[in-house]
């Protein structure tokens, strides 16, 4: 406690936040790794053990409730056909899969080279593209359920 008539020393107010902490390059890739990482090891799954065989990999709720298939039904056999070279298999699987795949590793590898130079991955799609994309991935949902879409549905 400070003597009578001694001025006290005032900290000055935080100003909401931490500091920025600054992380090497090793420190900025962590996300991007350990992202990669678990892909990585849930990939290899799929492609050791074939989801054509029944009792390997849960059945989808959304199948097993309605008797639908949902945007995602097939992914996993998609997957399987494209990491063993079947790309027409793959998209009869799930036509949306093999492209979305692909654009999903090049987002990886533009946000591991973003990190490595210490920048963030920035994305501003335009305002329509979301409602674009929802509408998409609808009318393929609805199509696939269709008998004139039956050949979008999962082997």
């Amino acid at each position: 406690m400070p003597a009578t008539g001694e001025a006290t020393r005032r900290q000055p107010a935080p100003t909401g936040g931490h500091a920025p902490v600054e992380r090497g390059r090793l420190g900025r890739l962590a996300g991007p790794l350990a992202l990669g990482a678990a892909t990585a090891v849930l990939t290899a799954r799929v492609w050791a053990v074939d989801p054509h065989q029944a009792g390997h990999y849960p059945l989808c709720p959304i199948f097993a409730v309605t008797g639908l298939y949902c945007p995602g039904c097939g992914t996993l056999r998609a997957t399987h056909a494209l990491l063993h070279g079947h790309v027409g298999t793959a998209f009869h699987d799930n036509a949306i899969w093999p492209v979305l795949a692909v654009v999903l590793v090049v987002l990886w590898f533009k946000w591991v080279a973003a990190r490595w130079s210490g920048r963030h991955l920035e994305w501003n799609p335009p305002r329509w593209f979301p409602w674009v994309l929802a509408g998409g991935v609808l009318a393929f949902t609805l199509v696939r359920n269709l008998s004139v879409g039956a050949f979008l549905a999962p082997i």
